[in-house]
């Protein structure tokens, strides 16, 4: 003869129900109710809204977990915080990057290149990113980057190329999706330094290169900017968009004459799109 007992629990409170055919031995009775307290435990632990049956039957005992009620997006992001997403915290990144300057002039604001002419310059960023992260989807971005930036003027007569370097302060924030896809976003300070710039006759390779001084009719060296960025990252993959708006003005750049008087407050900004191989 068959032996049977059913066992049926839901959270937060015990409701159980045994129905019992025949006779059951001692040991038998002592398994059943084992496994009803390791059962408990678990659902206590998890607090998922799932039934729990003991199926005893012919001297054996099989568990059978019910499949739990859907959750909230919510409770699924917590528990993916909880599970540590996968965090790929360094990698190579590169990106290309359009940088003006902004100034306001007799109440008018203009948006222009480096000769003054409307327009922008554009560049490359390169670099190894470093983002750690810290605690339920907040961390670090930061890093070392480096970039290039180069413009002709109006006529392609004169060329004038930037090299530069950046260092990013920014704290960020995770959207777990799944445990290796998410998005963030980003904000925070970048301290920006000029190497070196230079200034080229655009077709004439034989005329040589002037090196130009920063804040001699040119921007200053030393900058800070505050970015506001976001991204997404697939696996391995990573892409972002940032926006740097410029802190620090450049007060030996622009003149109204052209003549080096009257100087203008000059503002830098940039805007980069950029892709990452993360390890």
């Amino acid at each position: 003869m068959s032996k049977m007992v059913l066992l049926r629990k839901k959270p937060r409170r015990t409701l159980c129900r045994i129905e019992i055919h025949g006779r059951i031995g001692l040991s038998l009775f002592f398994t059943a109710i084992a496994m009803l307290c390791n059962i408990s435990a678990g659902a206590r632990e998890t607090d998922a809204p799932a039934d729990t049956f003991l199926l005893i039957e012919n001297d054996s005992v099989m568990k059978i977990v019910a499949q739990p009620a859907s959750s909230s997006f919510y409770q699924r992001w917590q528990s993916l915080y909880k599970r540590h997403f996968k965090v790929r915290p360094i990698g190579m990144t590169i990106g290309y990057s359009l940088k003006w300057y902004s100034y306001t002039e007799s109440g008018r604001h203009r948006n222009c290149n480096f000769f003054g002419e409307n327009g922008w310059v554009p560049g490359l960023v390169f670099g190894v990113p470093y983002q750690p992260h810290l605690y339920r989807g907040l961390g670090l971005d930061t890093g070392v980057f480096g970039e290039v930036y180069a413009c002709k003027d109006s006529r392609g007569v004169y060329r004038v190329e930037d090299f530069g370097m950046f260092i990013p302060v920014r704290a960020m924030y995770r959207v777990p999706f799944k445990k290796d896809m998410s998005a963030y976003v980003t904000t925070g300070v970048s301290f920006d330094i000029g190497l070196r710039m230079n200034l080229k006759i655009a077709d004439d390779t034989s005329a040589g290169t002037q090196k130009l001084n920063y804040d001699e009719g040119t921007p200053r060296r030393f900058n800070t900017f505050y970015d506001i960025g976001a991204g997404f990252r697939a696996g391995p993959f990573q892409f972002t968009g940032m926006f740097s708006f410029g802190m620090m003005f450049s007060h030996r750049f622009f003149s109204t004459n052209g003549t080096g008087e009257n100087y203008l407050s000059v503002r830098t900004r940039k805007v980069t799109l950029s892709a990452a191989l993360l390890f």
